[in-house]
């Protein structure tokens, strides 16, 4: 006899019944296990996740250290090239102003060749020493050394006003408001102005180095008959 929960009133089970009854419990204590299992395998993922949490979360912290070395290695590397193009840049303006002092000393040395030519000949022992009070002549355009750099061109005339210690010399010339500085490496593009004695000597030597001849009579184009001294017959010159 068993009073059943859902039953107002006892209720009889035959012997042979009493077997469903067992199997009941059995059910019961199966879907517990069940249950406990299915709690079990939701521990264990739920441990699983937390396991693959925390993997996920080295791994990033992993990945983000080795970006950080990356970065750092990358920074050096720029470091590195920066400092090569430095170098190289340094090297390549040594190299240029070392090519343009080369090429001022060859510029200085033409212009010593050409004063010799411009002077008749004459070597630089020769040619009158700029001084304190010379008057000199611009032979060649350059830039004079001032601070503020001028252009200095040929046929300007100007009178030397004073030397520094390194030889460099100050000049007040006619068509510049201020005085300029020369550099003494640049003094052998002046000269010093002859008198007009001295100019005349130069004439009458020049002259004395070229062909003489006496005009015989001129054509109607004003063309010339010449009879020279080194030439045994007339020379027609044009006008």
């Amino acid at each position: 006899s068993i009073d059943f929960q859902d039953m107002p009133t006892l209720q009889w089970v035959s012997k042979r019944k009493l077997v469903k009854l067992a199997l009941v419990e059995e059910e019961k204590e199966e879907e517990n296990q069940n249950e406990e299992k299915a709690e079990d395998v939701v521990e264990a993922q739920n441990e699983e996740d937390v396991k693959d949490e925390k993997v996920e979360e080295k791994e990033g912290v992993d990945q983000q250290q080795e970006k950080k070395d990356k970065d750092e290695n990358q920074e050096e590397v720029d470091k590195d090239e920066n400092m090569e193009k430095k170098d190289e840049k340094v090297d390549q303006q040594q190299e240029q102003k070392d090519k343009d002092k080369d090429q001022e000393e060859v510029a200085d040395e033409q212009g010593k060749t050409e004063n010799v030519e411009e002077n008749n000949g004459k070597s630089p022992k020769e040619v009158k020493t700029i001084e304190v009070g010379s008057t000199v002549l611009v032979v060649e355009d350059f830039m004079s050394s001032s601070a503020k750099p001028t252009e200095l061109k040929k046929g300007q005339k100007g009178v030397v006003q004073r030397f520094d210690d390194s030889g460099d010399a100050s000049i007040d010339f006619e068509d510049h408001p201020t005085l300029q500085w020369v550099s003494k490496r640049k003094l052998v593009k002046l000269v010093v102005e002859q008198e007009e004695e001295e100019q005349e000597e130069a004439k009458v030597e020049e002259t004395e180095d070229k062909e003489k001849g006496v005009v015989q009579r001129f054509d109607d184009s004003g063309d010339a008959s010449i009879d020279f001294e080194d030439h045994p017959t007339l020379q027609w010159v044009s006008k």
